[in-house]
């Protein structure tokens, strides 16, 4: 294991990948109140110099971890298929709106974040076709992942922004459900994971391929359903709402005409 103190730098990986096989670029936090262009994007593609230079003829597939909100754009209306070929077009354009008229924290996050990963997947698509590499280059694009974290964090503020959502429904946290968003779509981390070894082991398949991941579409009413019928200790403190609406029992993508 070799720890990088900072993803940034020129020159950062150029020891790490000395000797890889595969190359997963996983890490890309998420912080609405502290998102930023810059660091997603110069991260993505910082370590594919390093490892066309300096990991070897044995490296076989790089995977960057992008986003379904990479490819899922909000100003299209329902019902509408997503594939590998689309690209979210929406969410820079907001962005710099929303920056040029000063706003900052979490609204601007919340766009921020996903422009930022459509930028950085585009560089890295930019760089395999100027480079084109000797290893594959594939991207995995899960929507909502969420699952039990491998460190536990120490408290409740300490929760990625994927679970935040859960804890502050089952701590009492909320009188009211929040909104669904456009997608609401979940998907086991531990799934991505196998998706991720899926991708690598098999370079000649999964060069050049995005590969969208996806289990179905739950918004806050369905958390808050599973979590009072599954953990009674917490029904009191989940808000009602109302029931069983605004998605399927089989929590599936709604078909046409739905």
């Amino acid at each position: 294991m070799v720890e990088i103190q900072d993803m940034t730098l020129e020159g950062a990986f150029d020891t790490a990948v000395k000797g890889a096989h595969f190359i997963l670029h996983i890490a890309s936090p998420l912080s609405y109140a502290h998102a930023t262009w810059s660091n997603t994007v110069s991260s993505a593609v910082g370590i594919l110099h390093p490892a066309h230079t300096h990991a070897g003829p044995q490296l076989c597939t790089f995977i960057l971890t992008s986003s379904f909100a990479s490819g899922f754009d909000p100003s299209i209306p329902a019902p509408r298929i997503f594939t590998e070929k689309d690209w979210n077009t929406y969410a820079e354009t907001k962005a710099r709106e929303l920056e040029a008229q000063s706003v900052q924290g979490e609204e601007l996050g919340r766009v921020l974040y996903p422009a930022s990963k459509v930028l950085a997947e585009r560089a890295v698509w930019a760089w395999k076709a100027k480079t084109d590499p000797r290893f594959a280059i594939a991207t995995v694009n899960p929507t909502i992942s969420i699952g039990p974290p491998v460190q536990p964090p120490s408290d409740p503020a300490s929760l990625n922004e994927t679970l935040k959502p859960m804890w502050n429904m089952m701590s009492g946290a909320l009188s009211t459900l929040p909104p669904a968003k456009p997608l609401s779509s979940f998907v086991d981390i531990r799934d991505v994971s196998r998706l991720h070894i899926h991708v690598a082991l098999r370079p000649s398949h999964s060069n050049g391929h995005r590969y969208l991941i996806a289990t179905g579409r739950a918004p806050p009413q369905a958390m808050a359903d599973v979590i009072r019928r599954f953990y009674p200790r917490y029904r009191d403190r989940v808000p009602l709402g109302r029931p069983g609406e605004g998605y399927r029992s089989d929590y599936a993508f709604p078909i046409k005409g739905e």
